[in-house]
């Protein structure tokens, strides 16, 4: 009791300690959210143009947009950041050029005939491509009688602000396209690019054929090279690589067995059902409708299908990474080529669809009546450029058509009946013309299988291998040390990334990837600062996307750090001296003869004709937009080399061919030119805006 009493005496200081105690706790939380920019106007997600991108405002969009979305949502979280971003950057650019978009227009756009391309897209069938007028129709309707289930009417409200700035960014990209020319002078000399041609012999050599001993490179010429190329390297926020050994997970014999019985026990199920689409179905196996002779089957189970009757099975076997069985259901005499005609109506959505099979329907019973010939309708109805020609589409190989059309005049059609089909072109009267045989034998089949999945014995176990990796490397010194004895551990090396990215090239991305960044960015669980040859003590798993397995475990260390800006040559070493390794390997075969170096590195002589100035891919060659410069500044027959991005080329110029002296046909040149450079103003203009835009990015305090 005098505990109590002393207690009520001065229970102004446990008021106070209370007071200080709640005090502390409320600074702890406001520390915590500050660090992942939470509260009290650190909410702030980015600013851009003068206006705040927040957090709560992005996280109801992306709960709106993409409630029980799959896949990766880091990806879409950056689309909508994007979408964030362009929309604050459009509306100041169209509020200052007085553009909107008014109610009417903003109808048309979502029930109209001039429907958004983001209407058309998630309204449309992946497949025909139609828009499903129904269901919009269904919406409008609902919307006017304000009937509008509340999470539709949420997500309807997000996609109205996607359709205005898209459509926005569509008239400020019109005011661009129609302000470009181009002048006589500079269509003259694209003339005389396109016309203007060479010929050269080269031999391609591989990179490794030449060995790196072969080449010296010093300091001196890499800070050389790097000042030249210095737009290339040059980065505008900072960026960070990472170096990884990777533990891969593989099924063990165990887990092959286990799986190989499990569909063993299917085999005589499999045999003895007699509706093989249901079975099959339900076992998650797959059913082709088409005929596939033995050359088209895999080497494992080709003589079995030829030889065996239908209705056997045949299984279990393994191909790839799954366990299969196979069941023969038919086999017969297949076509080696089909020639047809038809006639296509296209349609944009479902009413036109409709329209267009009425139509379809109409010339089947005329054709099929003998009134009218086949060649007549195709001429006046056909709406594709076999109109001119019958509606005659030649002979097709198997799988050269789209799979509605090719199945019907491969499997269904009989020659000379007519026959209509729908597919993503719209709806077709077909009808088989002659059929080319060699006598082959095709074979229907009908599969099941089974993934090799590692068990989770098998993961855990190499978890472990992981684990006991990474407490005996701390360092990346460690980690390539115990690479050079042991290339099973070799480390491999991501691209820069910089601090908002998730997908890490081949190992992927998802939450995985993400979280190998912040880490590398000091934004990991633990927010600590991460020094360059640091080890992650946290092991990063990554998943098989086509089976969703754990397939791999990955220990990384923080390889380097670039800067913004133009980088020193410390931070890109690595990347340059492989470059100027390459152009001195090149260096060594200018002036040597050509049969010399094929013989040498056991290649050959190939040939390039006609290659124009202007020209983006040359067949044998690829994309090697230095070697076609190279070989038209070269003088004819002289002998050189030149790096190219995929390989070393030792060449000598042949020939060139001058403009004939045809007048040049001016509207021509401008119409084409226009028509591509107006094809890349809508992104080229959002990145120079977005550029002046000076945005604010502060996502990574937040995901």
């Amino acid at each position: 009791m005098a505990l109590i009493g002393k207690i009520r005496d001065n229970s102004w200081i446990l008021i106070g300690l209370v007071g200080l105690a709640l005090a502390g706790f409320i600074l702890m939380d406001m520390v915590s959210w500050s660090n992942r920019g939470g509260m009290g106007g650190q909410f702030t997600m980015g600013k851009v143009a003068g206006k705040t991108i927040d957090w709560n405002d992005f996280q109801r969009s992306e709960q709106i947009l993409y409630q029980n979305a799959q896949g990766d949502p880091f990806g879409r979280r950056n689309s909508l950041w994007n979408f964030f971003v362009e929309e604050a950057i459009v509306s100041k650019e169209a509020d200052a050029l007085g553009l909107g978009v008014g109610k009417d227009e903003l109808k048309d756009l979502q029930f109209g005939n001039n429907l958004s391309p983001i209407i058309q897209q998630r309204f449309g069938d992946p497949n025909t491509r139609q828009v499903d007028v129904k269901r919009l129709m269904e919406i409008k309707q609902a919307i006017e009688k304000n009937q509008l289930p509340p999470q539709l009417r949420e997500y309807w409200a997000e996609q109205e602000k996607e359709i205005i700035k898209d459509r926005l960014q569509s008239k400020l990209t019109a005011l661009v396209s129609k302000s470009l020319y181009l002048p006589t002078w500079q269509a003259n000399q694209i003339n005389n690019e396109q016309n203007t041609h060479v010929s050269l012999n080269y031999v391609k050599i591989p990179f490794d054929k030449v060995g790196d001993a072969q080449v010296k490179v010093t300091d001196a010429e890499l800070e050389k090279y790097l000042a030249d190329n210095k737009a290339v390297y040059t980065r505008d926020e900072e960026t960070r690589r990472i170096a990884y050994v990777s533990f891969l997970v593989r099924p063990t014999a165990a887990d092959s067995a286990k799986i190989n019985s499990e569909v063993a026990a299917l085999v005589a199920p499999f045999r003895e059902t007699t509706d093989d689409s249901s079975f099959v179905e339900n076992n998650l196996g797959i059913i082709d409708g088409n005929y596939f002779r033995k050359d088209q089957l895999s080497p494992a189970i080709a003589d079995i299908v030829m030889t065996q009757p239908a209705g056997s099975v045949y299984g279990p076997y393994q191909e790839g990474s799954a366990i299969k069985a196979v069941k023969i259901l038919d086999r017969k005499v297949v076509a080696d080529s089909v020639r047809s005609r038809h006639i296509l109506i296209g349609a944009q959505d479902a009413a036109g669809l409709a329209t267009a099979q009425k139509t379809i329907d109409s010339l089947k019973t005329l054709v099929e009546s003998g009134a009218v010939s086949f060649d007549s309708l195709a001429a006046r109805y056909g709406q594709d450029a076999t109109r001119t020609k019958g509606g005659d589409l030649g002979y097709a190989a198997p799988g050269n058509m789209v799979k509605e059309f090719n199945d019907l005049i491969f499997f269904r059609a009989e020659p000379k009946k007519y026959y209509t089909v729908t597919t993503q072109f719209g709806v077709h009267l077909v009808q088989v013309t002659d059929k080319k045989s060699s006598g082959k034998v095709g074979a229907r089949l009908a599969y099941l299988q089974q993934p090799l999945i590692p068990s989770k014995e098998t993961q855990d176990s190499v978890y472990q291998v992981a684990l006991e990796y990474v407490s005996k490397h701390r360092t990346l010194e460690e980690m390539t040390k115990t690479a050079a004895t042991n290339p099973a551990e070799k480390i491999e090396t991501t691209g820069p990334l910089a601090k908002n990215d998730f997908h890490l090239g081949t190992l992927g991305g998802g939450n995985s990837g993400r979280e190998v960044v912040r880490w590398a960015f000091g934004q990991g669980t633990n927010n600590n600062n991460v020094n360059v040859g640091d080890v992650s003590r946290e092991i990063f798993s990554f998943e098989n996307q086509q089976d969703n397995y754990l397939d791999k475990y990955i220990v990384v260390a923080l390889k380097s750090v670039q800067p913004a800006g133009t980088p020193t040559l410390a931070n890109v070493r690595d990347e340059i001296e492989m470059q100027v390794k390459n152009i001195k390997k090149a260096e060594l075969m200018k002036g040597q003869d050509l049969s010399a170096l094929a013989t040498q590195y056991g290649l050959k002589i190939d040939t390039a004709s006609t290659v124009a100035f202007n020209a983006m891919f040359v067949p044998g060659i690829g994309s090697e937009p230095k070697l076609v410069a190279a070989a038209f500044s070269a003088a004819p027959n002289t002998k050189s080399a030149i790096a190219g991005n995929t390989a070393l080329f030792a060449y000598q110029v042949t020939g060139k061919e001058q403009p004939s002296g045809t007048p040049m046909d001016v509207a021509t040149i401008r119409r084409q030119v226009l028509g591509m450079q107006q094809s890349q103003v809508r992104g080229r203009l959002m990145q120079a805006l977005t550029k002046k835009a000076n945005v604010q990015d502060n996502r990574a305090k937040f995901f």
